[in-house]
């Protein structure tokens, strides 16, 4: 329970130490924790030995040598470390070499953040801290949990307050990263002038998490539905009494004046190619099995005014997910971040 409770707790991030000269390295003395583990990390990868304390990344602005990416391993992971010496040549190579580049990037997001004038937020720092408190019994027992796993108060604390300081950067570079232009606005919104809006009502059965025989059922079911609705039973009485959509069971299994982005694939190419007051076949999501009756289809008809705000997020969320990868791509070549070897 302890060792689940502390990967949990614990910001896998590293001493943030941005600035300086790049070639101050970490020198760890003998003795210590960090370097007897190095010691013993070394019979299996060499380059581990912290006598030698060899340079494994480098950027324009620091190098991480061998004793800092012990010395953050022994802090994050206290006694767990011991599960890393009984590791294999490669395992212990993957798992360092991961520490290491999260190492690196932290620290250059760390110095960007505070470029862009972003500090660590003591209050914010304190309310977490209560939180894993509250979780734990109280900070004496939390202290002691960190002390039985060899990490201290401190660190976790200055773990905390760097982590929600890159992550406050990350959320304001998303943010003004997905602004759309109102070039891009005025696009979208001539685009939305021509795309077809659909106003659908349809009856769901759910198979997610169902066997194969269970779906088989499912569907016959369905098609006893399907006989029904066509033969012009009240498809919006059916959907109430059979649809297993929480967000459209309740109005008759009505959706209306959606575009062609909003609907998973399938369910999408139904209500745009089906005729408008027809009834589709049976058709197959990652949800289930739906059957669609088509209520309309026309064209956005509200303003550039109107629609702005809506067009906003659209284009925020098409854009969003590239927009980190991408920053960090973009931040890990600035800075200059290699992986020297072994």
């Amino acid at each position: 329970m302890k060792r689940t409770l502390l990967l949990t707790i614990v910001i896998v991030a590293g001493i943030i130490a941005c600035g300086g000269n790049k070639h101050e390295l970490v020198v760890l003395d003998p003795g210590t924790p960090a370097y007897e583990l190095g010691k013993v990390l070394a019979e299996k990868v060499p380059a581990l030995d912290p006598d030698s304390n060899r340079v494994i990344m480098t950027a324009n602005a620091f190098s991480i040598s061998a004793g800092e990416i012990l010395q953050n391993l022994k802090n994050n992971l206290g006694k767990q470390t011991e599960q890393l010496k009984t590791l294999g040549e490669p395992q212990i190579k993957a798992n360092v070499r991961q520490i290491a580049e999260r190492l690196a990037l932290q620290k250059a997001l760390w110095a960007a953040a505070r470029k862009a004038g972003y500090g660590i937020d003591e209050a914010k720092t304190d309310s977490i801290l209560n939180i894993f408190y509250a979780r734990t019994g109280g900070k004496e027992a939390y202290e002691k949990i960190l002390e039985d796993n060899g990490v201290t108060l401190d660190f976790i604390r200055h773990e905390i307050g760097v982590s929600n300081t890159i992550e406050a950067y990350i959320t304001a570079v998303e943010a003004e990263r997905s602004a759309p232009s109102e070039e891009e606005l005025k696009e979208a919104y001539e685009q939305s002038q021509q795309d077809t809006l659909a106003s659908v009502r349809h009856i769901l059965l759910l198979t997610q998490e169902k066997s194969d025989s269970e779906k088989a059922e499912i569907r016959k079911k369905m098609e006893m539905i399907l006989t029904r609705a066509r033969q012009g039973e009240d498809f919006a009485k059916l959907a109430a009494e059979y649809s297993e959509d929480p967000g459209s069971k309740e109005n008759g299994g009505l959706y209306e004046n959606f575009d062609r982005e909003t609907m998973v694939p399938p369910f999408t190419e139904a209500a745009f190619s089906v005729p408008v007051g027809e009834i589709s076949g049976i058709v197959e999501t990652t949800y289930g099995y739906h059957i669609l009756k088509i209520v309309d289809r026309g064209v956005n008809k509200k303003s550039f005014a109107e629609s702005k705000d809506e067009l906003k997020d659209k284009i925020a969320r098409t854009k969003g997910a590239s927009i980190i990868p991408e920053f960090i791509d973009e931040l890990k070549q600035e800075a200059g971040i290699a992986f020297v070897g072994w």
